[in-house]
C-alpha cells in the first residue's frame, strides 16, 4: 500500500510554495493592468498612410495623402510649441536601406513660436498631403514615411504600385 502523506504533511510542504508564488502571480497581474490601462507615453503621434499607393507609369507626380493624430492620455491639457511654423510639421521619406528618397521642400516661413493645446483625454487630428516624384521609387519596394509633428516624431511604412 502507498504510503499517502497526511492532510497536514500536504499543507506544511505547500506553505513556503505558495508564499512565493501568490505574491509573484499578483505582481504579475499588477504590472499586466499597469501596461494596458496606463500608456507609457503621455501624447503620442500616429500616423495612417496609405499601405499601397498606385501610380500610373506615365504620371510626373503622385499624392500621399495622410492623417496625422497627436493623442494625450493625460488628464490635463497638453501645450504645444515649436520655434516656428516650419518646424510643426517636418517629414522625409527612406528606403529599406535608410537612404532619403525625398523629403519636404525648403519654403519661406516665419521665426515665431507657434502654439496649440491638446484637451485632456482627447486628440488633435491634422490631415495633409505631400507631392511625391514617382521617378524615386521602386514598385514593390518598402519605404517609410518619417514624420515630426509638433515636436512628436513617428513613422508608418507603404509601398508604391503600378
Amino acid at each position: 500500500m502507498p504510503n499517502i502523506p497526511s492532510w497536514s504533511d500536504i499543507r506544511k510542504r505547500a506553505t513556503p510554495s505558495f508564499m512565493f508564488i501568490a505574491p509573484l502571480v499578483g505582481l504579475i497581474l499588477l504590472a499586466a493592468y499597469l501596461r494596458f490601462t496606463i500608456s507609457p507615453e503621455p501624447v503620442i503621434l500616429q500616423i495612417d498612410v496609405p499601405r499601397t499607393i498606385s501610380v500610373a507609369e506615365d504620371a510626373a507626380s503622385v499624392d500621399l495623402n495622410i492623417t496625422l493624430r497627436l493623442v494625450n492620455n493625460t488628464d490635463e491639457e497638453a501645450a504645444l510649441s515649436v520655434a516656428g511654423e516650419c518646424r510643426v510639421l517636418r517629414w522625409y521619406i527612406v528606403d529599406a536601406a535608410e537612404q532619403i528618397i525625398q523629403s519636404a521642400l525648403p519654403r519661406d516661413c516665419s521665426d515665431d513660436a507657434v502654439y496649440e493645446v491638446i484637451e485632456a483625454d482627447s486628440a488633435f487630428v491634422h490631415s495633409t498631403g505631400f507631392t511625391l516624384d514617382p521617378s524615386r521609387y521602386i514598385p514593390g519596394d518598402p519605404y517609410e514615411l518619417r514624420i515630426r509633428f509638433w515636436g512628436y516624431e513617428a513613422s508608418n511604412t507603404f509601398r508604391i504600385t503600378d
